[in-house]
């Protein structure tokens, strides 16, 4: 009998551990890390973390607009929902 449960007891275990990283919100400092290491990566030469901050959505819709601004003028906003989808990316130089 024991041997029978033992799986089953893991398993259980196991799906409930998946199930709660799953549901947990995703919080601001999440998104912002995320972003910002996509800058880092894909910004021009000289792109850091630190030049982007986040502030919250004008609509409903957009929960963050992460916005990363390089020395050179260079300015990339991104809109994100609340599920973490990124909602529209425009960059270009600031105006």
């Amino acid at each position: 009998m024991r041997i029978l449960f033992l799986p089953f007891a893991g398993v259980v275990a196991l799906s409930a551990y998946v199930g709660w990283q799953m549901g947990k919100p995703l919080s601001e400092s999440a998104v912002l890390d995320h972003h910002a290491d996509i800058w880092v990566q894909t910004g021009p030469d000289g792109a850091e973390k630190t030049d982007c901050f986040g502030v919250p959505g004008e609509v409903d819709t957009v929960w963050i607009t992460v916005i990363c601004r390089h020395d050179s003028g260079i300015v990339e906003r991104t809109a994100v929902d609340r599920q973490g989808r990124v909602l529209m990316e425009q960059d270009g130089p600031e105006t």
